[in-house]
């Protein structure tokens, strides 16, 4: 999956604030995006255009929406990719051993690229259902969990790496993620 290396690639990056957004319940300000809108904590640090203008060059023909960092969660962002086989009414109709079929091509390609624990199921947020992989990378110290959801002839890919060694996800990216609305 090219967007976890690309979401290395921009680590190295300083990210700052941004502008504000609308204030969500609880903490969390809602940002909306091309295509979604998703509410992240108000302490979380928001990289602003010419950071991912940077990254922007190397990401191919992926386009980045929004890249962000916490102590907790010290890379996360959200691409679309042209790549996409279904739309969100497929997707979320699809059987069990669909879904598994799936996540079979996925856990693959993550334990090609170093992963030794993959985990992988369909999730449902606030408006929309996922493809939601957490994959180890021990040797690196890292967790990967990238939600891609289909839309169509794209995908939206939400990717968070985490300095960790297990893929328990922290309470406060449950959240996030759960909180995706597609559509707006």
């Amino acid at each position: 999956m090219r967007y976890a290396w690309t979401l290395l690639l921009a680590g190295a990056l300083s990210l700052g604030l941004a502008g504000a957004a609308l204030a969500a319940p609880d903490g969390f300000k809602e940002h909306k995006l091309p295509g979604l809108a998703i509410d992240l904590p108000s302490d979380w640090q928001i990289a602003p255009k010419e950071a991912l203008a940077q990254v922007q060059k190397q990401a191919g023909d992926m386009k980045v929406l929004l890249m962000a960092q916490s102590p907790e969660v010290p890379q996360f962002a959200i691409m679309e990719q042209p790549v996409g086989e279904m739309d969100q009414a497929a997707f979320a109709k699809l059987d069990e051993d669909g879904v598994k079929k799936i996540c079979a091509q996925a856990i693959d390609g993550f334990k090609r690229g170093g992963a030794t624990e993959v985990n992988c199921a369909r999730e449902t947020t606030a408006k929309g259902a996922a493809l939601a992989v957490s994959a180890l990378f021990p040797a690196r110290g890292l967790c990967n969990v990238s939600w891609g959801f289909y839309e169509g002839k794209k995908t939206l890919a939400v990717s968070a790496m985490l300095r960790q060694r297990d893929t328990k996800l922290p309470a406060k990216l449950q959240t996030v993620l759960k909180s995706i609305k597609l559509g707006n």
